[in-house]
């Protein structure tokens, strides 16, 4: 595990320098050009950020998970940044964007207007399953929001319900909006250092740190008594769902969308036999067990990194289910549903969901025993009698 450390829910540092450049040599008691312009340097640097799952998280995460096979568990970096500052008018509210430019992951530059104030969104645009809105189609109107999402998707899903969408997993995404930024015309908000070709360069630092806007939940599926007289039973795992998510998230708020959805993961890592596991309940055991890693935005209608401050837990707009599908030797696939509610309230911004399943006693000895060709099977074992989604028109 502690090969691994290094790896999990990295955040990015964001190093902003705002740089104004003027011709010749300039006296301190003069202001700068109304309209000069101004250069934002923005650099990057990463440090451990495990506040997210919880330092616990290392006890309850029990899978020998291989990240040169399966890839990292955590949080990678961003290859990439897009900046976009938009203009305040008297009443701080944002009127147009004004500069809108990618930058490397290790930094760029960004050219201000002086005497203005700017609402400067920054996020890492490395990603590929992310949608995001057209803002070149809106020109001077208010971006009262700034929604990202994902599309949806016809993968199989293995929980209680379909009248939760499915929908694709979001990239890793980072950001943060910083707000009321206030670029001058005052030399004296400025650090005077000189540029290389002899002109006066004004270095004003300003520090902010990039949080994810998208998180990530470790699912582990213990299966217990596993084995008969004939061998194991469950020999595989063909995909995880875990539904009651939300389906994307404000980028200016950081509160995610209240649509309800589902996403699912059909690449589970491969069942791992006869290791020592211990129960939610602490009761130490022998057994087998199995993996999956999700990409969400989180819980529909919360900012999630906020919510771990609340002690009383977040309270999920709808009751949150994981389905597995559980590859029998026999070629059937047998599905099965557990509640995660009270482990999602814990959870609100990712980390470890365990589901267990006695298989001798869960699985009907007709489906382990039947020896027909393959087939799909799915139990109602702790379903609702009725969902309510909300649907955004």
């Amino acid at each position: 595990m502690k090969r691994l450390h290094r790896h999990i829910a990295p955040v990015v540092l964001v190093m902003m320098t705002i740089v104004t450049v003027l011709a010749g040599c300039c006296r301190k008691d003069l202001y700068l050009a109304p309209r000069g312009n101004v250069e934002m340097t923005v650099t990057s640097n990463v440090f451990d950020y495990e506040i997210l799952w919880g330092t616990e998280w290392h006890i309850d995460w029990q899978y020998p998970w291989d990240e040169e096979l399966y890839g990292p568990m955590g949080y990678t970096l961003p290859t990439g940044l897009h900046a976009i500052a938009y203009q305040l008018d008297d009443n701080q509210q944002r009127v147009r964007k004004y500069y809108d430019r990618h930058l490397d992951a290790d930094g760029g530059h960004l050219n201000l207007g002086t005497n203005a104030w700017y609402d400067v969104l920054l996020y890492n645009d490395d990603t590929e399953w992310i949608l995001f809105p057209d803002r070149d189609a809106v020109h001077d109107s208010v971006y009262a929001t700034f929604g990202a999402t994902t599309r949806t998707t016809t993968k199989a899903q293995y929980t209680r319900t379909r009248t939760h969408a499915g929908y694709n997993q979001p990239d890793l995404l980072y950001g943060r909006l910083i707000s009321n930024l206030h670029v001058s015309d005052n030399p004296d908000d400025y650090e005077e250092q000189r540029a290389e070709d002899g002109s006066i360069i004004y270095v004003r630092k300003v520090e902010t740190t990039l949080h994810p806007y998208t998180y990530i939940y470790l699912y582990q599926v213990m299966l217990l008594n596993n084995a008969d007289a004939e061998g194991t039973i469950v020999t595989s795992g063909t995909g995880l769902t875990a539904n009651g998510l939300a389906s994307g998230v404000d980028l200016f708020s950081r509160r995610t969308h209240s649509t309800v959805v589902s996403l699912t993961q059909e690449n589970m890592a491969p069942l791992a036999q006869d290791v020592p596991l211990t129960l939610p309940d602490g009761t130490d055991t022998q057994g087998d067990i199995l993996a999956a890693r999700i990409q969400t935005w989180g819980m529909p209608n919360i900012v999630p990194h906020e919510e771990l401050t609340r002690s009383e837990g977040t309270e999920p707009a709808d009751s949150t289910f994981v389905g597995v599908g559980l590859r029998l030797r026999n070629g059937y696939t047998y599905v099965m549903q557990k509640n995660v509610t009270e482990q999602m309230k814990e959870r609100p911004a990712g980390g470890v969901i365990t589901f267990v399943v006695d298989v001798a006693r869960e699985i009907p000895d007709s489906i382990i025993n039947h020896k027909g060709g393959g087939g799909f099977q799915a139990t109602v074992n702790q379903w609702d009698n009725e969902t309510r989604v909300e649907i955004q028109i």
